[in-house]
């Protein structure tokens, strides 16, 4: 299961979007810089706020897990 996390004040050290394993723990996906995205730093290569409709975030997914 994939989880999109708020990134909202207070919350910035939270990862845009982690994958949940069989145990319940989190990890972010896809790894690596996409979310180590902080306040002032440029979004454009990172998960900043992740808000998409399912088919969207699908297709990301898709493309993400071809790498």
């Amino acid at each position: 299961m994939f989880i999109g996390l708020s990134r909202f004040s207070g919350m910035e050290k939270s990862p845009s979007f982690v994958r949940v394993d069989n145990n319940g723990r989190l990890t972010p996906f896809p790894g690596g810089a996409w979310n180590t995205w902080a306040p002032g730093q440029d979004g454009s290569s990172a998960l900043v706020m992740v808000n998409a409709n399912p088919l969207c975030m699908v297709k990301w997914l898709h493309s993400a897990l071809m790498f």
